[in-house]
């Protein structure tokens, strides 16, 4: 199950991101800073811009979406290493599809050097566009189009 999360699932969500920081600067990967910092993670959640999911009631992964310049930006996913390579991410694209009936484009990023990251996105319908730099380190950027064909009826802009 993906929903929002509520404010008094923070301290969860920060154990969650704590663990799978840690795991991925254990493997070189230095995009996020540890350890995460509670009140930021409380603005991000009271803003209903980040996501759980969850498999038999526990928090198991996340993402966050939020526009920028009426564009949606997909960031922040995180799954437990226990968890990875087991669906989730596809679990999540289906879950994205159906919260944007309508054809909509959505960005994300990762850290340049994931390879295996990038492979996966790319297998699941999502775009390279190009690497831009952060402040030190450079992301790859990606592109994915929800719902191919234009659906009638729905077209409210959910995220917020």
């Amino acid at each position: 199950m993906i929903r929002h999360l509520e404010l008094k699932e923070t301290d969860k969500l920060k154990e969650l991101l704590d663990i799978v920081t840690i795991d991925l600067l254990n493997r070189g990967i230095p995009q996020w800073q540890y350890p995460w910092d509670n009140v930021f993670l409380m603005k991000e959640v009271s803003e209903n811009r980040v996501f759980g999911i969850f498999r038999n009631g526990e928090l198991i992964g996340t993402f966050s979406m939020k526009t920028i310049d009426h564009e949606y930006y997909f960031y922040r996913l995180a799954i437990t290493p226990y968890f990875q390579g087991n669906g989730v991410t596809k679990n999540i694209i289906n879950f994205l599809n159906q919260y944007y009936p309508d054809k909509t484009t959505i960005y994300l990023d990762c850290y340049y050097k994931n390879e295996k990251l990038k492979t996966i996105y790319e297998s699941l319908g999502f775009h390279y566009v190009k690497d831009l730099p952060e402040e030190d380190y450079y992301v790859s950027v990606f592109y994915y189009q929800t719902n191919k064909e234009k659906k009638h009826g729905d077209s409210g802009n959910r995220c917020k």
